[in-house]
């Protein structure tokens, strides 16, 4: 478990993992509340309750994915030296994902802790209602797990483009994790449709699974036209899956990342 505690100090001392994600999404956060948001009609627990659970769903996914950015650099300069690490120590590329992913967990709580707090309080200065979720640790642990999913995507995205491409324009993706999430959670929400097969977005599972940690209700009100519930089982399904693919496949692309000659000799 070297690797591990090596990761796990690095990022809690890399202010790109945590200092940058909180700092901008806690200035977005603030700009959706009290300028950009609009909740009519009566204002009570309920209303408040479920506008800060899209909120919540909103930012700390966004946070996660700016922290993720950040991790998929250090993912993308640490694979410099795996043909040297994985040939010359114990490591191999099952249980470097393993220990990378378990490295981020707790800096990924304390971002999603960090938001239920945050939200919370600026809903409490907007409308004078102070509400926390129904499930402090659902909402803890699906945040959590779309954190993951989204760690995972990023490791797969560059792993595939250090393989094909090799580090020459890795520059054009570091960014992917942001547009993937934009794309497959709140473009797709923003549309106002729903059914079986939007499912297969793990992003989207992850948004019901922590609206409803947060309202303890099926009935999605993002969409405030249009409300529609969501199911739950096809949720956690989905945020399964996602999770136990991409476990088992990103070893193997890792596993395929090899340097030029030249790269090697100056890694030795």
């Amino acid at each position: 478990m070297k690797y591990f505690k090596y990761a796990f100090t690095s990022m809690l001392k890399n202010k790109r993992t945590l200092v940058w994600p909180l700092f901008l999404s806690f200035l977005f956060e603030s700009l959706f509340t009290f300028y950009l948001a609009h909740v009519g009609g009566l204002i009570n627990r309920t209303v408040v309750l479920n506008a800060s659970s899209a909120m919540f769903s909103m930012i700390v996914m966004f946070a996660m994915s700016v922290a993720s950015v950040a991790i998929g650099r250090s993912f993308v300069d640490q694979s410099r030296s795996f043909g040297y690490l994985f040939k010359f120590s114990r490591l191999n590329p099952w249980a470097y994902v393993i220990q990378f992913t378990l490295a981020i967990v707790f800096p990924f709580l304390l971002i999603g802790l960090s938001f239920i707090i945050i939200t919370s309080l600026l809903f409490y200065v907007k409308f004078g209602l102070f509400v926390l979720p129904d499930n402090m640790l659902g909402a803890l642990f699906t945040s959590l797990l779309a954190g993951l999913i989204l760690f995972e995507l990023t490791v797969l995205s560059n792993g595939i483009f250090l393989r094909l491409q090799g580090r020459k324009n890795i520059n054009f993706i570091q960014f992917l994790p942001i547009f993937l999430y934009l794309a497959l959670d709140w473009s797709i929400v923003e549309t106002g449709t729903h059914g079986s097969f939007y499912y297969a977005s793990p992003f989207l599972s992850t948004t019901y699974l922590i609206t409803y940690s947060f309202t303890d209700s099926r009935t999605f009100f993002a969409d405030t036209l249009t409300p529609y519930r969501f199911s739950i089982e096809l949720s956690i399904l989905s945020g399964i899956f996602w999770i136990f693919v991409l476990l088992i496949v990103n070893p193997l692309i890792i596993e395929a990342i090899h340097l030029t000659p030249e790269g090697e000799e100056r890694v030795i």
